[in-house]
């Protein structure tokens, strides 16, 4: 069983080292808050004498809560970037569509930076939620594999 649990939490690290989708992040934590999988875990670390196959499974854990806490540190960057340029853009857009509806005679041409401002800023709070999502995904993660790495069985 700590053979096929190893290779399960290898396989969990593998999927979140090549960034995985929200949905699959999702799937990789309901599988981990799942009460079979902490129980599987802590029978096999209480149950093994060899101390080399515990350490392989909390050097799993351990690499599988860095590679969380790493892409939850990128994706906190895409965030950021997301809202700062995005809402920025937007605003500078529409700011400029409404200085020259004010400085020039009204054109229907107008509406089109005015629209293209409303959709920069709609991406922008899209865009930061869905990383949002997999950022409290990712420290979820985390924080189920550095509890099971502390537990002892």
């Amino acid at each position: 069983m700590d053979g096929n649990l190893l290779a399960l939490i290898q396989a969990f690290a593998e999927a979140i080292d090549a960034e995985a989708t929200p949905e699959e992040l999702e799937a990789i934590r309901d599988k981990m808050d799942s009460y079979k999988f902490r129980q599987n875990v802590r029978m096999a670390m209480r149950g093994l004498n060899d101390p080399e196959q515990i350490g392989a499974i909390q050097d799993a854990l351990r690499k599988l809560q860095r590679g969380a806490e790493r892409l939850g540190a990128k994706r906190t960057n895409s965030r950021e970037m997301f809202r700062m340029g995005g809402i920025g853009g937007s605003v500078g857009l529409f700011g400029g569509a409404l200085v020259a509806a004010f400085t020039f005679a009204a054109s229907p041409a107008l509406l089109i930076p005015i629209a293209g401002a409303a959709i920069i800023g709609w991406r922008a709070v899209l865009d930061s939620s869905y990383a949002s999502r997999e950022i409290e995904t990712l420290r979820q993660i985390a924080d189920v594999a550095s509890e099971l790495t502390k537990d002892k069985g």
